[in-house]
């Protein structure tokens, strides 16, 4: 939960959610803008103005995110998976 916390406090320090950066980030995070492949906590914390601890803190939240979402609700995720073979073995 601090994770969270302070990721909510970075969010709201630098408006990162408005609809413009929120965009953008998506972007920059998916591999949507043109030649990059990834982005480093001291790369994002340049191009939004932060210390780059800030930027580890945003990166990692929403890592996490993404592994939740990949391993509890993609449907073609392990967890998923594992469910299924469950289920089929019923």
């Amino acid at each position: 939960q601090r994770t969270k916390r302070k990721f909510d406090r970075i969010v709201k320090k630098y408006n990162l959610f408005s609809e413009d950066k929120a965009g953008e980030i998506a972007d920059l995070l998916t591999g949507g803008q043109a030649g990059m492949t990834s982005v480093s906590p001291t790369d994002f914390a340049a191009k939004y103005g932060m210390e780059t601890e800030e930027a580890e803190i945003f990166l990692k939240w929403i890592q996490m995110g993404v592994n939740f979402k990949e391993t509890a609700i993609d449907p073609h995720g392990q967890a998923s998976e594992d469910l299924a073979g469950r289920l089929n073995k019923m």
